[in-house]
């Protein structure tokens, strides 16, 4: 957040924990047993309102994409205040 210019925006696109059950199925998969992405532990998911406190503590308003019928993941969109 330091790097960014005030008016900045960084756009993140994550599964919820709270979310879509499908995003724990999919990441099993492309983890476990295609072996698209490494891991070396337990796969750990963040809820909104945990990752909403985190931009708020360092200095970003924030949006959600309601993007529910399109992905299964969530995208937040930052801007640097």
């Amino acid at each position: 957040s330091e790097k960014l210019n005030p008016g900045g925006i960084i756009i993140i696109r994550d599964a919820d924990e709270n979310g879509h059950k499908f995003n724990r199925i999919t990441e099993f998969f492309s983890t476990e047993i295609f072996k698209f992405n490494k891991t070396n532990n337990r796969l750990n998911f963040f809820s909104t309102k945990d990752i909403c406190e985190i931009f708020n503590r360092y200095g970003f308003s924030y949006r959600i994409i309601d993007s529910e019928k399109q992905m299964i993941n969530t995208c937040w969109v930052l801007t640097k205040f």
